[in-house]
Formats: structure tokens, C-alpha cells, sequence
């Protein structure tokens, strides 16, 4: 029996929204759940605010949003306008200060 993922409340957090992210897609996988159906079943795994933008935005009208397209609007509602650029600005002052890569790179 295919695994659901955790609910996702809609916090900023680009590290938790990235394991909801890689659970979802292992659930939908697993559960065989046909593209068309998908946008309509990702309510069962919102809360919080999440939730709150799937209620507002595309439980009217579902069949007019794509997975893409509802992750992407989902990413722009749930994290602050400048987030990717603050995370380029971060990449680019990143030092490795000794430490191995890996945990360089953990730290990004």
C-alpha cells in the first residue's frame, strides 16, 4: 500500500517543503493515481495555509490546474517574494572555511 506524505501546512521551510514534495511525487508513483486526478487528491495532504490557498484558488475549479502549475503557485503563496534571490545572495557569499564539501554543501 503506497505511502501518503505528511501534511504540508504551508510553512517556508525550502527543506520541508522539499521532502513533502519528494513524498508526494513517491505517492503518486506508487498509487498509480492517473495526472488528472492529482490536483484534486492534494487536498487530503494540505493544512494551515496550504490548505487555505488550495480552498481559495483551485478547489472551484480543479480540472484548470496542472500539478506544475499548482506547485509552483503553492511555492509563490507559501514563501516570501525574495526568497530565491536571498538564496542566491546566499550561495554566492557561501564559503567552505574548511569543512569538507559535504557538509559545505549541507549547510547551502
Amino acid at each position: 500500500k503506497p505511502i501518503p506524505p505528511f501534511v504540508y501546512k504551508g510553512e517556508p521551510r525550502f527543506n520541508y517543503f522539499q521532502r513533502w514534495l519528494y513524498e508526494l511525487m513517491e505517492y503518486f508513483k506508487t498509487s498509480h493515481i492517473r495526472a488528472s486526478r492529482r490536483v484534486p487528491r492534494l487536498k487530503h495532504f494540505l493544512g494551515g495555509r496550504a490548505n487555505i490557498f488550495f480552498m481559495r484558488k483551485v478547489a472551484q475549479s480543479p480540472k484548470e490546474w496542472t500539478l506544475d502549475k499548482f506547485l509552483s503557485k503553492l511555492f509563490d503563496h507559501c514563501f516570501p517574494a525574495n526568497f530565491r534571490m536571498e538564496q542566491r545572495l546566499r550561495l554566492n557569499d557561501a564559503t567552505q572555511r574548511g569543512r569538507t564539501v559535504r557538509e559545505w554543501v549541507l549547510e547551502l
